[in-house]
């Protein structure tokens, strides 16, 4: 993965629910980065995941499958 362009920056705010925001704090504490270099990379990381996948469609009936078939 490519180290994200940190040269130009933008700020962004995000709400998060107060459990969540706990979870993000003990994560990057964890891995010894500020919540915002945790943010970074989890975001960098998930814009790299297979583009090949196919995104899920929600039908807005409960009835939504995900997965692969053959």
């Amino acid at each position: 993965m490519d180290a994200p362009d940190d040269t130009v920056t933008s700020r962004t705010t995000l709400r998060l629910p107060d459990r969540l925001k706990a979870r993000v704090e003990q994560a990057a504490a964890e891995e010894g980065v500020s919540v915002n270099a945790w943010f970074v990379r989890a975001i960098a990381a998930a814009l790299e995941k297979d583009v090949s996948r196919p995104p899920l469609r929600e039908s807005g009936r409960g009835d939504a499958f995900t997965g692969w078939a053959r």
